[in-house]
């Protein structure tokens, strides 16, 4: 992998090399828009051919402009007897001070997901949060930095029929449960929880918070007549303020902007775009 940034005006930039006597780059998360990143370095060496031996899988806080690894730390052991640490959802940004503060959800343990704290200037350090064997891929920090918006994934079980199959398809069995829950960071106790059932497949996405910490969007189960929702929340109770049903599309991102007063929705070719009021 190589690192380059890409211009609003769509103009390309390679930027230095990353390099660490871990290994090779092989994952890069920006925070923020000021260069900075956080970087696995020779953690994903069993993708390589010939096959690479990762002796020491390393994360890494980088200064990507410059091409600089600014702190480093040893990926967390596993314990579990046969499978290694791998980052299986990663949400980051920059504190008051400049410095990058990031949640890792992680493998390795097979009685759950382990959660870490990363803290630019800190040692990397496990967290008490707990939610059983889901492994959740879809989470945001909230701004101040205290507590978590974790998206479940609620979807119906059964058959999945590909359009081109000519068999019956039984109809998806539906699903109650939670939607999505906020959780303190440091005790892992659930402050709020939106629950609702799920009557079709569905996936979620990654959840957006407010820079102001007053609202997020977040993927909800589908009304009956399919498409995809996305939901307005309140971010005070979990209060849905509002749906936005039936998107042409599924939905890849949601995002605000940086002044909270414009939403968007991508997914595939199309991007829709909301003003708040």
């Amino acid at each position: 992998m190589s690192t380059v940034e890409i211009a609003v005006d769509g103009s390309v930039r390679e930027l230095p090399g990353l390099e660490h006597r871990a290994g090779n780059l092989d994952g890069l998360l920006w925070v923020g828009n000021r260069g900075l990143a956080l970087a696995e370095f020779g953690t994903k060496g069993s993708y390589y051919k010939p096959e690479l031996d990762n002796a020491e899988p390393t994360l890494a806080i980088v200064d990507a402009r410059r091409g600089r690894v600014i702190q480093s730390f040893e990926m967390p052991p596993s314990v579990g007897p046969r499978n290694r640490t791998l980052i299986t959802g990663v949400d980051a940004r920059i504190d008051g001070n400049g410095r990058v503060f990031a949640l890792l959800a992680a493998t390795g343990d097979p009685n759950g997901t382990r959660w870490f704290l990363l803290r630019q200037g800190n040692a990397i350090r496990q967290l008490a949060m707990d939610v059983g064997r889901v492994s959740p891929k879809r989470f945001a920090v909230t701004p101040d930095l205290k507590s978590v918006l974790v998206v479940h994934d609620l979807s119906a079980t059964g058959v999945i029929c590909e359009i081109w199959s000519q068999q019956p398809c039984p109809p998806p069995t539906p699903v109650s449960g939670t939607v999505a829950d906020l959780r303190d960071l440091e005790t892992g106790r659930i402050i709020w929880s939106i629950r609702g059932t799920a009557t079709n497949f569905s996936r979620g996405i990654k959840p957006a918070i407010s820079n102001d910490g007053n609202y997020a969007l977040i993927a909800i189960p589908p009304n009956e007549g399919g498409g995809e929702t996305i939901a307005l929340i309140s971010m005070r109770d979990g209060r849905v303020l509002q749906e936005i049903d039936n998107l042409p599309t599924f939905a890849e991102s949601v995002s605000f902007s940086e002044d909270d007063e414009m939403i968007w929705i991508s997914g595939l070719d199309l991007l829709f775009s909301y003003r708040m009021q």
